[in-house]
C-alpha cells in the first residue's frame, strides 16, 4: 500500500457536514419538515485550519516574546482562539438553521453562534478534530 494515498488533506478540504443534536438527548435536531440541521466545515488538515491555527500560535508566541517571562495567557483567550479557528473552519449551514435572530452564514455569524452556544461549538470542534469524518467523504 501507498501511505501517499491517504490523503488528509484532501478529505479535509472537502469538507463534510455536522448534523446538530440535542445537547442532553443526542437526538438529531430536524426542522418541521424532518430535516436535519447542519454545519458544513473543513477538517483541521485543510489549509484554511492550519493557516488560522499557525497566526494564532504566532500572536501567542510574539506575545511571549514581548513580555518576557510575565506572559500568561487566559482560558478565556483560548476559548476566543477555538471560535475563531471553528469559524474559520466553517462555510455554510443548511437553510433550516436559526439560533435566534442568527439565520445567514457569515464568518461574523459562525462566530456569534459559538460564542452564544458552547454546545454547538463542542460538537462542530468535535467533527473537525476527527479524521474518520472527512475521510470516505
Amino acid at each position: 500500500m501507498d501511505l501517499k494515498t491517504i490523503d488528509l488533506a484532501g478529505a479535509a478540504q472537502r469538507g463534510t457536514q455536522v448534523s446538530l443534536r440535542h445537547p442532553v438527548t443526542n437526538a438529531p435536531l430536524l426542522d418541521e419538515d424532518h430535516k436535519p440541521i447542519t454545519i458544513q466545515v473543513l477538517g483541521k488538515d485543510s489549509s484554511i485550519y492550519l493557516q488560522v491555527q499557525r497566526r494564532l500560535s504566532d500572536a501567542r508566541l510574539n506575545a511571549s516574546l514581548g513580555r518576557g517571562s510575565k506572559f500568561k495567557i487566559s482560558s478565556a483567550q483560548l476559548e476566543q482562539d477555538t471560535i475563531e479557528l471553528l469559524a474559520s473552519v466553517t462555510v455554510g449551514w443548511s437553510e433550516n438553521f436559526k439560533l435566534g435572530d442568527i439565520t445567514e452564514f457569515t464568518h461574523e455569524t459562525a462566530m456569534s453562534v459559538y460564542e452564544s452556544a458552547s454546545w454547538i461549538r463542542e460538537q462542530v470542534s468535535e467533527v473537525v478534530e476527527d479524521r474518520s469524518a472527512f475521510l470516505g467523504n
